[in-house]
């Protein structure tokens, strides 16, 4: 799988690539602290990494299948030009852009209907993670493929349910029979750049914003009941990208409720950080966007009454393949942030489609949308970690993930992780519970093992298989095939 680590095409002066990694904290598997080490400038071309100790969880790399359409390009033409973290700017610009483009691309699952709103979580360390830089980016560009919403349809300053439902109210009825007249906008895409503030007001005994959230996800109506002021929202189509360091996070949503209620959930989370050194501020040319920022002016006109979706066979064929996977369950406080992989990868596919000019979801724009989802699914592993909170399942994920691709076979992880304290049914059961969960598979290794098997660690979130396939169809965008 071709991964971007560093975007190192068409190198602008003064362009240095900086290499990390990190360190086990402590905190369980896949739980590490973003930049708890960091390596001098390498003077080889490249910046070669050091290889990190054994246990060591690396930061997650976006798989370059990601980077779909004009909102990748803008991406790849950036990268010489911008400390900031490809998957951050892409990620927001995803979300700015379905934002403007309104409800009114869908596709619907049973009895809901998935819209192209997004709910985003940057996580990266204070200061470096150049998480303010990548939404200044984002900011300047989309006020140029649509100023008006840019003007006036974003805002800031959760913290309570009224203010976001009053913010894309209906018309209510005043004093003396008058008519309040309401938002005609529907659309509002909220910018915080301090979530730690907001998770704290959740926590307050008596706030509604929490499930006035889940709900504004699922394209609800929302509502505030008071005798003075009721307000009603229909139609909403309501966005978040939000900022927090990896330490907030922790701190301030581990123990709550909104862990394993469905809010956590609703959020893709993306891992940022410094992607390079650029000490002499670089500009690029004037106009080098202007045809990919005018391809998106033109995906928007498309897609804002589009209407209902549909895939073609290709990408239905696609979808069956990927979806016992998108429904894994890796427990703890990593299921809980990520139990929603199907409708995520859902919106996701309608967002690439419509920047496609495509009334119609082929293959490339689901594969585009899992290689998302894996970079979202690793960053939520990176940041909450892989401890399921059962003593002898995290014993023995813990060893396949020691053990490496060479894994163990069912005797020696009895007698290597377990030193033969634990009953054969009692591991063969846990091994069937990890490949569940996605965090373990089954591998051929003949002679070695009577079985004729070795189980090794793997991840719920590795879409890999799925990039080779191909679409039948053209590819195209006419809106009508």
């Amino acid at each position: 799988m071709n991964h971007l680590t560093e975007l190192q095409t068409n190198e602008a002066p003064g362009y240095q690539v900086i290499s990390r990694f990190t360190k086990f904290d402590g905190r369980g598997l896949g739980a590490a602290t973003e930049g708890a080490s960091l390596n001098p400038l390498n003077d080889s071309a490249g910046g070669m990494l050091r290889k990190p100790p054994q246990m060591a969880l690396v930061a997650p790399e976006l798989p370059a299948e990601a980077l779909y359409g004009p909102a990748g390009d803008i991406v790849r033409k950036l990268g010489p030009y911008s400390e900031a973290h490809p998957a951050a700017l892409f990620m927001q610009l995803l979300t700015g852009f379905g934002s403007a483009l309104g409800g009114g691309a869908y596709f619907e699952v049973e009895s809901d209907r998935h819209a192209a709103n997004l709910f985003l979580a940057i996580v990266g360390k204070s200061a470096k993670a150049r998480k303010g830089v990548s939404w200044g980016r984002v900011s300047r560009i989309m006020s140029q493929v649509d100023p008006e919403w840019s003007e006036s349809r974003q805002t800031t300053g959760l913290s309570s349910g009224e203010g976001l439902v009053s913010a894309v109210r209906d018309d209510s009825p005043g004093k003396d029979d008058e008519i309040t007249e309401g938002v005609r906008d529907k659309r509002l895409l909220v910018f915080e750049g301090e979530f730690a503030q907001v998770l704290r007001v959740l926590r307050r005994e008596g706030n509604t914003l929490s499930g006035l959230l889940r709900n504004a996800w699922d394209g609800r109506t929302l509502g505030i009941m008071t005798k003075q002021n009721p307000l009603k929202a229909t139609g909403a189509h309501i966005s978040i990208v939000a900022h927090i360091t990896n330490e907030e996070l922790q701190r301030e949503i581990r123990d709550t409720a909104e862990m394993f209620n469905g809010f956590a959930n609703r959020f893709l989370w993306c891992f940022s950080s410094r992607s390079k050194m650029l000490p002499r501020a670089v500009h690029p040319p004037e106009g080098y966007l202007n045809a990919e920022i005018q391809a998106l002016r033109a995906a928007l006109a498309f897609g804002r009454n589009l209407g209902l979706m549909r895939r073609d066979e290709a990408a239905e064929v696609l979808w069956e393949k990927a979806y016992e996977r998108l429904g894994s369950d890796p427990g703890g406080l990593l299921g809980g942030a990520t139990n929603r992989g199907e409708a995520q990868v859902v919106r996701l596919s309608v967002l690439f489609a419509v920047l496609d000019c495509s009334s119609v979801i082929r293959a490339a724009h689901l594969q585009a949308a899992l290689a998302v989802w894996e970079y979202c699914g690793e960053s939520a592993r990176y940041a909450f970690g892989e401890r399921i909170g059962d003593p002898l399942l995290d014993k023995l994920a813990t060893g396949l993930k020691a053990a490496g691709v060479q894994g163990l076979s069912r005797t020696q992880i009895h007698g290597d992780i377990f030193q033969r304290n634990q009953p054969g049914e009692r591991i063969a059961a846990a091994l069937v519970r990890l490949e569940e969960m996605g965090l373990a598979r089954k591998i051929p290794r003949e002679g070695e093992s009577r079985e004729g098997v070795a189980w090794v660690a793997s991840s719920p979130f590795e879409m890999n298989e799925f990039y080779e396939w191909r679409d039948s169809g053209d590819g195209g965008g006419d809106g009508n095939s």
